[in-house]
């Protein structure tokens, strides 16, 4: 039986976030591990519309990259599309063609039930507002500095790069995202990022960074790890199976979502404010070169980000007008 939060969230998430019309298809995708999740937002979505659809999967460590057929010819057939599944088709191609066709998909990342409550009790203009004005300054910028007071200094080029905002916020015709979301990145310009960063909150497959650690950074691509405690050690060991492109940052981004904080649970740990991150690996999705089947996320706690010498974030919180 769902929670009355759990309801409410998903009540939200359906009218809010997706903005679903009673004279629209929708397709719930889940797993058995999140089946109550799944059913939750079929109970919810025959309360606005009639033509509702099911897909349930075996829930599984690891998922293909692509979905399999008979999930991407069935995303094609409906107007909106709410992926509660374990299977992240963010960056794929199969995504792509479903927007292309104009279906709305919002992907509900693997957090638990407290956090999407909380992730989407947000005002959704306050966020898409400052999304969109950090968002601005970023397009008009060429260089991005990172400093703290732990040892980051890092320079990221950014001119002419392509910036994407996302708020979760997916009423338009063929919108894509997360839901909850908020945050604003980029894939920075090709192999010319330099400099120290200290990673201080989380890192996507091992949590709560509790021995903070620096990487060395050299023309974008990570050459050593700063660093002998235990979350060093487990960062080295997953660096250790990744190919040389997946070693290189593909991705720079900044949370915005004022109720997401950091938990150990990477993506909401990404999209909380306060904190910026990177990735190393896969970008092409997102207008970059790096085409590989990796991504891992690094986050980094109350930086100050400079965008051509202007102060943008002091100390994590956001000071563009």
């Amino acid at each position: 039986m769902a929670s009355l939060k759990l309801k409410r969230a998903v009540n939200i998430l359906l009218k809010d976030f997706i903005g679903l019309y009673e004279d629209e298809s929708i397709l719930i995708i889940s797993d058995d591990k999140r089946q109550e999740l799944g059913l939750t937002l079929l109970d919810s979505a025959k309360k606005v519309c009639e033509e509702v659809f099911y897909l349930e999967l075996k829930a599984k460590e690891i998922y293909t990259y692509e979905p399999p057929d008979v999930i991407k010819e069935s995303m094609k057939a409906v107007d909106v599309v709410v992926n509660a599944s374990g299977m992240n088709f963010f960056d794929t191609r199969a995504l792509r063609e479903v927007s292309a066709l104009g279906v709305r998909v919002g992907l509900i990342p693997k957090i638990d039930e407290e956090a999407i409550s909380r992730c989407l009790g947000i005002d959704h203009e306050k966020i898409t507002n400052s999304s969109e004005k950090l968002k601005r300054v970023l397009e008009k910028g060429s260089l991005i500095r990172i400093e703290t007071r732990s040892g980051t200094d890092l320079t990221i080029p950014i001119k002419d790069r392509d910036v994407i905002s996302t708020t979760g916020v997916l009423t338009t015709i063929g919108d894509t995202g997360f839901i909850p979301s908020g945050k604003v990145f980029l894939a920075p310009e090709h192999a010319k990022i330099n400099g120290i960063l200290n990673i201080d909150g989380s890192v996507e497959g091992i949590g709560l960074i509790k021995t903070p650690y620096k990487l060395e950074i050299v023309n974008s691509e990570v050459v050593n790890v700063i660093g002998d405690g235990a979350d060093a050690k487990a960062f080295n060991k997953i660096l250790s199976k990744a190919t040389d492109d997946a070693r290189l940052i593909g991705e720079f981004g900044i949370g915005t979502n004022y109720k997401a904080t950091l938990t150990g649970e990477y993506y909401e740990d990404e999209i909380s404010t306060g904190t910026s991150y990177i990735s190393l690996g896969r970008n092409i999705h997102i207008g970059g070169r790096i085409d590989v089947p990796f991504r891992l996320g690094c986050v980094f706690n109350r930086p100050n980000i400079f965008v051509d010498d202007d102060l943008i974030l002091h100390n994590g919180k956001l000071i563009v007008d």
